[in-house]
Parts: structure tokens; sequence; C-alpha cells
């Protein structure tokens, strides 16, 4: 394996599901994933899962103007209990 000591926790990180544990078949099916670089084509696909996702985010949360606030926008979230319990 080419990971370095300090690579560890990103690596837990990227293969933990949200249990705080990893299988080894999932184990050895990320390490297998993570081998060799990223094509162009992986990319671009990455590119526009995450395009759908901003996306899907703006159409639940818009993005709220404000006049005096120092970053461009503040997002509502109204909407967000609709959206966790049609899930």
């Amino acid at each position: 394996l080419d990971f370095r000591k300090q690579d560890c926790q990103e690596l837990f990180q990227l293969l933990d599901t949200g249990n705080g544990e990893i299988s080894v078949k999932d184990f050895f099916d990320g390490i297998s994933r993570m081998k060799g670089e990223a094509s162009a084509r992986d990319l671009f696909r990455l590119d526009r899962k995450l395009a759908k996702i901003f996306a899907l985010l703006e159409h639940y949360f818009p993005p709220v103007p404000q006049d005096d606030c120092v970053t461009p926008c503040s997002y509502n979230l109204s909407n967000y209990n609709s959206l966790t319990r049609s899930q």
C-alpha cells in the first residue's frame, strides 16, 4: 500500500460509511478503487455529480441576500425538515 502514516486519518474518513467502522471487504474495495491516478473521465464524472448536488442544495436552500453581511449570502434552512423527512 502506498500510504504514509499521516494519511491514515483521511483514509479512514474516506472509507467509513458513517458508522465509525470499516469492514475488511470495504477496506479492500476502497483501497483497490484508489489505485492509480484519476482519469479525465473520472474527474468529469465527479464534477457533474457535484454540480447536481449543488443544484439540489440551492433548490432546497436558496441563498438569501443580506445587505449588511460580510459574506455574500446565507442560506434559508426552512426546507430542511421537509427534505430530511422525504428521504
